[in-house]
């Protein structure tokens, strides 16, 4: 497993990047299913080794077919505020070529706090921008060209990509080494692709539902993550037939989240390890009380007479007091 700490990650967040391939996807109780994936490549995708120095990351977040925004953040205890304003800026312009969009200035943010551990002064400042003339169809093209063609890079693909998928390119500069390498994120939710019945089998084929034909290869640098979650209401379960992953993994329940997680964290299959196919069978079924119209009519008409009943004895008592008076 590789872990690099990103300047722009730990100023922000204090925590570590784990840098590797990943999938994760959602089975919901609806039918619906949303899925993930996200990768990495050695090189950011606009040269920006000249304006490294103070630089701590990138975020771009496109929308298909509504919007495209993006956040450069500097540090403002290597180089001054206006350097920074200046390196932001020729960064956006550079994007702006590459991914056919224009991007004007919507913020800035200035950040700053002193760590309690080591009493050392914490300063940097996030840049806010919103696209202008958005050509969907150059950003998605612009996109593709990133991902690399290996493990989950290769369903990255356009078949995948249609209106509300959101696509992200993060830049995260490494404290440790000086490099400077670019995540890519797919991320799409599929409304109702099951029609789930009580008593009825679905098979969930991950490589067919994002129109792959054939297994992959995992990436030959870069470590590999699933994770399958099912989530289960109060009124319906799954039960798990068949689970064809030809590799390492295991199987969780949790009552609190109300879900199952199928996933091969911590153990990492061997790089460049074939996975032949991602098939799940399963089977729902009913749980708990199901409140049908039926039920719900009989307990209506069940108040309806117990009403009446308790009206008439308040009456039979009321005209009784009356002839005694």
């Amino acid at each position: 497993m590789v872990k690099c700490k990103s300047i722009f990650n730990t100023y922000l967040y204090s925590y570590e990047i784990w840098v590797g391939e990943q999938l994760w996807l959602t089975v919901y109780p609806n039918g619906s299913i949303s899925v993930g994936i996200s990768t990495y490549t050695d090189e950011p995708f606009v040269d920006l080794y000249d304006l490294k120095d103070g630089f701590l990351g990138l975020t771009i977040r496109c929308i298909v077919g509504s919007s495209v925004r993006m956040r450069v953040a500097y540090d403002l205890t290597r180089i001054s505020l206006e350097e920074a304003r200046l390196k932001a800026n020729e960064i956006v312009a550079r994007c702006s070529k590459v991914l056919g969009v224009f991007f004007e200035l919507v913020d800035e943010e200035r950040k700053s706090f002193i760590s309690h551990i080591s009493g050392k002064k914490y300063d940097w400042i996030n840049f806010y921008y919103r696209a202008s003339k958005i050509n969907f169809d150059k950003f998605i093209d612009a996109f593709l060209s990133i991902k690399p063609n290996e493990g989950f890079g290769v369903l990255i693909k356009r078949a995948n990509i249609g209106l509300k998928t959101e696509l992200i390119i993060r830049v995260h500069h490494f404290r440790q080494t000086g490099e400077i390498k670019t995540e890519v994120v797919l991320y799409k939710v599929i409304s109702s692709y099951f029609n789930f019945k009580p008593g009825r089998s679905y098979v969930l084929d991950i490589f067919k539902l994002l129109n792959h034909t054939g297994g992959i290869i995992s990436h030959s640098s870069l470590d590999t993550l699933f994770w399958i979650y099912f989530n289960y209401g109060y009124y319906m379960d799954y039960e798990f037939i068949d689970i064809k992953i030809p590799i390492y993994y295991n199987v969780y329940t949790s009552t609190k989240a109300k879900e199952y997680t199928i996933t091969n964290e911590p153990h990492y299959p061997p790089r460049g390890t074939p996975i032949d196919e991602m098939v799940i069978k399963f089977k729902v079924i009913e749980r708990g009380i199901k409140f049908s119209p039926t039920l719900i009519n009989m307990v209506i008409g069940i108040i309806i007479v117990v009403t009446i009943f308790c009206i008439a004895i308040y009456m039979v008592k009321y005209f009784k007091l009356r002839r005694v008076a």
